[in-house]
């Protein structure tokens, strides 16, 4: 009975006293791209900065900077608990990876909970926030890369001087731009939000903090 009363007290204070929920919303701001307008300014610099074979979209100190000015005016976000981390690439393994989407598994968001929210929202939680930020900025790494073409394309040639091909082309681009939005929006306002949704009713209802846990 004592142990009942005092896990229900806890669960009250980390509500009320500790800032679960506050945390919870910086989660979904930085890992679940809740706000889009914040995403489009960090995305900008690092995908500008992979086109052009810069060393800076790596950096972790540059980004660290980057993510931390961004989230800035982000209410709930503590900036001072964001940090950037990266994976050193050779020049060879950048130069053969630059193009693909799967180089963005080099750079990980880390956001450094209070003591007591980190025994909740457990380690093996944030790692499944990072998988998901980083295939979110997959998909936006390949949507900015197919209008980066297609404005090249555009600026480039004369309407004058198009052939099949370059038809061809252009049918193709757009449907993939299609289906990334579409993927992309299925994601967001349907998977994640759907399951945050859940998640916080869950954790809202659960009686003691072993339920919250679980």
């Amino acid at each position: 009975m004592n142990h009942i009363l005092a896990s229900s007290m806890l669960r009250d204070q980390l509500k009320e006293q500790c800032g679960l929920w506050t945390s919870l919303s910086a989660l979904q701001h930085i890992y679940l791209c809740k706000d889009a307008s914040v995403s489009t300014i960090i995305d900008s610099k690092i995908f500008a900065s992979l086109d052009k074979r810069g060393g800076v979209w790596n950096d972790r100190f540059l980004l660290t900077e980057l993510v931390q000015s961004a989230f800035g005016e982000t209410n709930y976000v503590d900036i001072s608990r964001l940090i950037v981390r990266s994976a050193r690439k050779t020049f060879h393994d950048f130069e053969s990876q630059s193009r693909k989407v799967k180089i963005l598994k080099s750079i990980s968001i880390e956001y450094m909970l209070p003591w007591p929210v980190a025994n909740i929202i457990t380690k093996p939680a944030m790692s499944k926030y990072q998988r998901i930020s980083t295939f979110l900025m997959q998909i936006r790494r390949a949507k900015y890369t197919l209008e980066r073409q297609r404005l090249l394309k555009k600026n480039d040639t004369d309407d004058d001087d198009e052939d099949e091909d370059d038809n061809l082309g252009y049918i193709i681009r757009h449907n993939l731009l299609w289906f990334t939005n579409i993927l992309y929006g299925h994601i967001t306002d349907m998977v994640i939000a759907t399951n945050t949704e859940t998640m916080e009713k869950a954790l809202a209802e659960s009686p003691d903090i072993d339920s919250m846990v679980s």
